[in-house]
């Protein structure tokens, strides 16, 4: 397949369609091993690699030497976020509340109306009128605020900086952003699981893997 800069990337999968080698535009190579499962036991990517253990429930339990647990609901509450171990907490909804230095709190809805680190506070607002709520506003703890502007899926985000559009790869992850001016101010890119890889520009963005579908990641 072709990027958006017109460069092309490959894919490999094995007979059960489980994807064991990714070529990205520049010619990195990532690969994949299964167990019988279809789990991901193990990946290579240029110099780093690493493996991955499973319960019987087909629940991660290792990733690269740290072990992963559960609480009595099945939810993680203990995990890799980055390259360190991480704790997670959850209310009764089984609702992630608490994931290492970050805390999050719901409307009687389940939308996630504030996350909030030493650093900050930021508070959401929703559209709950549809089928499917949509964050219509998000606001800093210093009091900044930032609209989101839906059409076919979010299509823009507008702030006291000016207002930028949004612009997707084929999953609808968002790969750029422009000013009004239709210059490019912000890219993502990311691996084949949705991690961001690289990234440049300094804006604010919440919606990244499956942003367009309103996804916050």
């Amino acid at each position: 397949m072709t990027d958006q800069n017109g460069k092309e990337c490959t894919n490999m999968f094995n007979q059960s369609c489980g994807l064991i080698e990714v070529t990205d535009e520049n010619g990195n190579t990532t690969s994949y091993t299964y167990d019988a499962a279809g789990n991901i036991t193990s990946f290579t990517s240029g110099n780093e690699s690493g493996t991955m253990g499973y319960d019987s429930k087909n629940r991660l339990t290792s990733y690269k030497g740290t072990a992963i647990t559960y609480d009595a609901d099945g939810n993680m509450s203990v995990g890799v976020l980055g390259t360190a171990a991480a704790s997670f907490q959850y209310d009764s909804a089984n609702r992630l509340t608490s994931a290492t230095g970050t805390t999050y709190q719901y409307d009687n809805e389940g939308n996630r109306i504030q996350s909030q680190t030493s650093e900050q506070t930021l508070t959401y607002v929703y559209d709950t009128t549809g089928s499917m709520s949509r964050m219509l506003m998000s606001k800093t703890q210093g009091g900044a605020i930032t609209k989101y502007i839906y059409g076919n899926g979010l299509i823009a985000q507008e702030n006291s900086s000016g207002y930028y559009s949004y612009h997707y790869d084929l999953r609808g992850s968002t790969i750029a952003l422009t000013n009004a001016s239709g210059t490019v101010t912000d890219t993502y890119a990311y691996d084949t699981y949705g991690t961001v890889t690289k990234k440049t520009g300094t804006l604010t963005v919440l919606f990244l893997y499956n942003g367009r579908d309103g996804v916050v990641t």
